[in-house]
């Protein structure tokens, strides 16, 4: 089936690593790879790859000028030393040395004692100190604007907010020959916003007399943000994954304006903004008596204006969503308990659940409160526009708008503080698809 409709294969795949991986040894003279022995916590899996077995015992034994050196480097934890300002990270290092000289054995060994000194064990993690220059970077962030996204990078791995935020890491631009998940979602998002926007420019309602020219118009819209992203990322549109993705964005766009149809009270469908840059500033105390302004900002998908007046700030995911996800105060619960989790928790459920809460804090800062803010899940269409419940937030006769300022300045202390470090999270399903799992070895 891929072959017919000329998708890369697996074996396709392969074959341009293994080019690259050979293109890259053509003519280096010293090569130092490294892998993680079998059996070492927190991985899967330990096996040497194919390319290390075909150097071993096919390459070597043919190139009478190439010299294989075999070293290990065991992690411990760490011991109380003076700590430098970072940390560095030594995992269990085979090395493999192609330079011909003899003395090449003796160096890499000064080397390695120079990295794991005797009487002295590796340091395992990655640590950045809250000196004064780190203070003043992470200030400098949140004065010019912090969003929903940046906040949950923080909470969720604090080393990951300091690569994206203040080093101003950026990945490297890559061919991709299919559209990954980010630009799937955007996709879906400009489609959506393109149909929905003559509806808020003219203040009409969306009625079930309406749906019918979205769905017709959705293929086109679909065909057109698909070509937008070829031109981003050099990927054929009509081809391959990419024409299956383009059919999957049309599927779900479609039934989303069907199922208009059959949810309760889900037309007429009153939409007051879409893509609205939102705003807020929140004057905080810190221990130094100082009040520091932070910058809320952030991006709503769509306000929709209910039947009785109230606001509805709406946040599309093309991921599968529960609404269970979105009641973060469990049973037996109390509710500064839930708020607790609302402004430490990195879960998933807990990220979702935040995004809403900072988005209807700025829409009420604003002077327009918002009574309602909900997701709505393509892959979950028939579940409607799901509601995050924050009533902990208002249960012990607090308002949203003071409760929520109280949470903030919590937050923004705890990012303030020097006795707090920046390090890398210890869930490694996180690390999956950050682009700088490379640098804190994971």
């Amino acid at each position: 089936m891929l072959t017919e409709f000329r998708m890369p294969t697996y074996a396709d795949h392969e074959a341009a690593t293994s080019y690259q991986f050979w293109r890259l040894l053509q003519r280096t003279r010293r090569v130092d790879l490294v892998h993680v022995l079998p059996g070492a916590e927190g991985t899967r899996t330990g096996e040497r790859s194919r390319f290390l077995l075909q150097l071993a015992n096919d390459l070597l034994p043919q190139n009478p000028g190439m010299v294989l050196e075999d070293l290990t480097a065991v992690t411990s934890p760490p011991i109380p030393v003076a700590a430098p300002k970072q940390e560095v990270v030594a995992d269990k290092a085979p090395e493999f040395d192609f330079n011909s000289r003899a003395n090449q054995s003796s160096a890499l060994d000064s080397e390695l004692d120079e990295v794991m000194p005797s009487g002295h064990e590796l340091m395992n993690d990655l640590v950045l100190e809250k000196d004064h220059g780190m203070l003043d970077a992470l200030r400098e962030v949140l004065i010019k604007g912090l969003s929903p996204t940046g906040l949950n990078e923080y909470l969720n791995c604090s080393l990951k907010f300091y690569f994206n935020r203040i080093a101003r890491f950026r990945e490297a631009e890559e061919v991709e020959e299919a559209l990954g998940v980010d630009g799937f979602g955007t996709v879906v998002h400009e489609v959506l916003e393109e149909l929905f926007a003559p509806f808020q420019r003219s203040g009409k309602p969306l009625t079930a007399a309406g749906i019918p020219d979205l769905i017709k118009a959705a293929p086109g819209l679909v065909a057109k943000a698909l070509r937008k992203e070829e031109d981003d990322r050099h990927a054929r549109a009509d081809e391959g994954l990419n024409h299956v993705l383009g059919q999957v964005a049309t599927q779900l766009v479609r039934r989303y304006f069907e199922s208009l149809l059959t949810q309760p009270n889900a037309l007429p469908l009153q939409i007051q903004s879409i893509e609205e840059g939102l705003q807020a500033t929140i004057y905080v105390a810190l221990p130094s008596g100082e009040k520091l302004p932070v910058s809320l900002i952030g991006f709503a998908d769509r306000v929709d204006q209910l039947p009785d007046g109230r606001l509805r700030v709406v946040d599309y995911k093309t991921g599968l969503v529960h609404a269970h996800e979105l009641k973060l105060q469990k049973r037996n619960e109390t509710p500064a308990e839930a708020a607790e989790r609302l402004i430490r928790e990195d879960t998933s459920a807990a990220d979702k659940v935040r995004q809403l809460w900072l988005y209807r804090y700025m829409l009420e800062q604003g002077g327009r409160p918002a009574a309602d803010a909900a997701i709505i899940s393509l892959r979950n269409i028939p579940a409607g526009p799901m509601s995050a419940d924050m009533s902990f937030l208002t249960a012990d006769g607090q308002s949203f708008m003071a409760r929520s300022e109280e949470l903030l300045s919590q937050l923004v202390n705890r990012i303030l503080n020097p006795t707090e470090a920046i390090r890398k999270t210890d869930d490694l399903e996180k690390c999956q698809y950050c682009p700088y799992r490379g640098i804190c070895a994971r």
